[in-house]
């Protein structure tokens, strides 16, 4: 796929060697990355999508975030792009240092209150309706395959349509937004390398994916939200903290569901919403 890749083609180098990388991988999911050395001594990284319009969609978000800390894209084609290979050392996954946090927390808000934006695609805005559906239907999936007992998933779009916000802020999501996708450049700056899932939608949504995606500690997430609060209150999050949880449990368990990937630390979480004593429940 890579050395005949049109995209590839166009930097005007062949491709001296392809490697395989990323840690979630699945025979359900098109979804590849590479890291690309080409001859003239330039390291790219390729990626393949599971859809052209995926790629159209990032085409038009990569100038919107061309002066912000992330890796920007270079060409594609079809479901193929390539991007800037950003090299650096991860950050690590139990991150205590609060000024990290901080700057990490500040690059999401200004993500988040990126003006002006194009037109949206349609369907890519959600209102609060949409989304308790979606709820809904995804603890019906996963209650459909027995993951969830039809009782689990009754109470818990019970919970999840009590604590349902009556209004959504939206923009410019990242939708993974976490520790495991950013790295520390040479010169000290925190830089999100993996940037394939943006999109527009609610912001409180990407608020909650962070914080499933990124264990942190009740001091760990106030540094963070110290750096988002620059940009964005969270006011509006926190009060229906109980929805967006189940909500982001939900779509996760079902998407490792059915995928095929290991899924069980999330189930346990997403079964402990049951229970009203729950202190995100």
């Amino acid at each position: 796929m890579l050395v005949k890749n049109p995209g590839l083609r166009s930097e005007g180098s062949p491709v001296r060697s392809a490697e395989l990388i990323g840690r979630l991988r699945s025979p359900a999911s098109a979804r590849a990355a590479f890291k690309v050395c080409l001859t003239d001594g330039r390291v790219l990284k390729a990626r393949r999508l599971e859809s052209a319009g995926r790629c159209e969609l990032l085409a038009v978000i990569w100038p919107l975030i061309r002066d912000m800390p992330f890796s920007l894209g270079l060409a594609y084609r079809g479901a193929s792009l390539l991007e800037q290979w950003i090299p650096g050392s991860a950050l690590p996954p139990d991150q205590e240092d609060p000024e990290r946090l901080h700057e990490a927390g500040d690059v999401l808000g200004r993500l988040h209150r990126l003006r002006p934006l194009p037109a949206a695609p349609v369907g890519s805005m959600v209102d609060p309706c949409r989304l308790i559906r979606s709820v809904a239907k995804r603890l019906g999936a996963l209650a459909e395959r027995d993951i969830l007992s039809d009782d689990e998933a009754r109470v818990l779009a019970d919970r999840a349509r009590r604590h349902l916000p009556r209004r959504l802020d939206s923009g410019l999501i990242h939708h993974d937004f976490c520790a495991e996708n950013l790295i520390i450049t040479a010169d000290d700056r925190l830089y999100a390398i993996d940037n394939e899932d943006m999109r527009f939608g609610a912001l409180d949504a990407d608020l909650a994916r962070t914080f499933l995606r990124w264990s942190m500690s009740a001091r760990e997430r106030d540094a963070f939200l110290g750096g988002y609060r620059k940009h964005r209150a969270t006011a509006m999050y926190e009060a229906h903290e109980r929805f967006w949880s189940i909500w982001a449990l939900a779509g996760a368990s079902e998407f490792r569901t059915k995928r095929g990937l290991a899924g069980g630390e999330l189930l346990l979480r997403l079964r402990g919403r049951c229970d009203s004593s729950s202190p995100s429940g």
